[in-house]
């Protein structure tokens, strides 16, 4: 019946993860949401009182990428179920929040973010082509595939730390590889996808493309520093952007 009951409350913990980032404290940042999340474990394993006092010692600043969250949360409950001291639980989460949010941010917003930018792209291009439904297809396709991933670590790797402890953290090394994929892979669909939109709109004008050649070899350069030192979104898109025009005024495409 104890496992039975165990296997109920981490459950309910995964539900609840899922709300992480809907109260945030200036102060504290996502930590009631945190709590919010693992309080069951609380409920589970002590009394009212020394539920109380145990969340008094614990209640300390924390902010993370919320996908990366339930590895901590794991790892969280698995010491509660140890009896772990309180100052050590405090100690872990905050030696693991500022290495899993620089891991998070930079593959779910930098770069799986961007692969899905620029995967509608190509479909608005394709439209324009005259593939019609390409939109509402890349659109159900990029939402299903980005859900897909977040639950798969969110959810996988609630699992597999809880299981596996820290050694659960060997997935990082596979980070790395994902990351530059997905990276390269943004970079040609966005050159193809402005490229061909780019193409379809020198055919209805009549513009002349050296005027275009001056203005974008600027912006190429100015976008490659600023994807350089600041790493935002926005930045791979004017890039590419750039490049595509190049490319269709050198007539390569």
């Amino acid at each position: 019946m104890g496992k039975i009951g165990l296997n109920r409350v981490l459950k309910k913990v995964v539900r609840r993860m899922l709300s992480v980032q809907n109260l945030w404290s200036y102060k504290y940042m996502q930590l009631y949401g945190y709590l919010y999340a693992i309080i069951p474990v609380y409920r589970f394993l002590f009394g009212k009182e020394e539920m109380k006092q145990r969340l008094i010692k614990e209640w300390s600043y924390f902010n993370t990428q919320p996908y990366m969250s339930s590895y901590i949360l794991a790892l969280h409950s698995k010491m509660l179920l140890l009896n772990e001291d309180e100052a050590k639980i405090v100690s872990m989460r905050n030696s693991l929040m500022a290495p899993l949010a620089s891991i998070g941010d930079s593959f779910f917003w930098f770069n799986l973010r961007t692969f899905l930018i620029a995967f509608c792209t190509l479909s608005v291009a394709l439209l324009v082509e005259g593939f019609k439904g390409t939109v509402f297809v890349a659109l159900a396709i990029g939402l299903a595939f980005f859900n897909y991933v977040h639950f798969y670590y969110r959810m996988g790797g609630f699992k597999r730390t809880f299981r596996h402890g820290r050694l659960a953290f060997k997935f990082t090394k596979k980070f790395y590889f994902f990351e530059k994929t997905l990276n390269y892979s943004s970079y040609l669909l966005f050159v193809v996808s402005f490229s061909l939109v780019l193409s379809k709109v020198f055919e209805m004008t009549d513009v002349k493309t050296s005027i275009w050649f001056y203005i974008f070899i600027f912006f190429m350069i100015a976008d490659y520093l600023v994807i350089k030192y600041i790493r935002r979104e926005w930045a791979v898109f004017l890039f590419n952007l750039a490049v595509a025009v190049l490319l269709v005024t050198w007539g390569i495409i």
